[in-house]
């Protein structure tokens, strides 16, 4: 069997189910444990949210700490909590600071010659991110972090799947992809998985 590990956000977390589904038959999903705990709150990143960078960052690290981590594909996506964004403009994880992070992970990928592949962030609906009375995000801040992250994959020769640009451009029947400020309505992750579910089993199934 050839083994797929996903370590993301909420987005992740809704689409995860359609993406196992869709797999191409010989490949396992595994993810980030925890999803009750996640489920209780998908702004929290607790259990199998994986949160923003630095939180993918530790968490990486001691999964290849364990010699049995042996995925042949790491999916990783952050961005959605790094660009958090409080009162006083002030982000929770800063563009460098972010850059830094992915910078990190690509390294440990490298050096531990495990395969990774990167997910790029989905977009925000500005009107929709403002009923959200914790914080803030916006689309320019979405694209400015997967910006750095283009730049960092791209320095680290990682494969990049474009979910932001399959999303952003997908036509279903609801008014709007969003059902909140940052989640989608079922159709628009289902579609998600199955999207990444294609791609990922044509990698795998291309190194057989």
């Amino acid at each position: 069997m050839k083994q797929l590990y996903v370590i993301g956000d909420s987005i992740s977390i809704e689409y995860g189910p359609s993406l196992e589904a869709a797999l191409s038959p010989g490949i396992a999903y595994a993810r980030k444990e925890g999803l009750n705990e996640a489920m209780a709150n998908l702004d929290i990143p607790t259990g199998a949210n994986g949160g923003d960078s630095s939180m993918v960052l530790a968490f990486l690290k001691t999964l290849c700490a364990d010699p049995a981590f042996q995925p042949d594909i790491l999916a990783i996506n952050a961005g959605l909590h790094d660009m958090k964004c409080a009162a006083d403009g002030s982000h929770q994880i800063e563009l460098d600071a972010y850059r830094a992070n992915l910078s990190a992970m690509v390294s440990l990928c490298a050096e531990r010659q495990t395969t990774m592949v990167w997910i790029r962030t989905t977009p925000i609906d500005d009107v929709m991110a403002l009923r959200n009375p914790s914080f803030s995000r916006c689309q320019a801040d979405v694209d400015r972090y997967n910006a750095v992250a283009d730049e960092v994959m791209t320095g680290g020769a990682v494969p990049m799947l474009d979910l932001h640009g399959m999303t952003a451009n997908l036509e279903i029947d609801e008014p709007i992809l969003w059902r909140d400020h940052a989640h989608f309505h079922p159709s628009v992750y289902t579609a998600q998985g199955q999207w990444l579910a294609a791609r990922i089993s044509a990698i795998l199934l291309a190194d057989a």
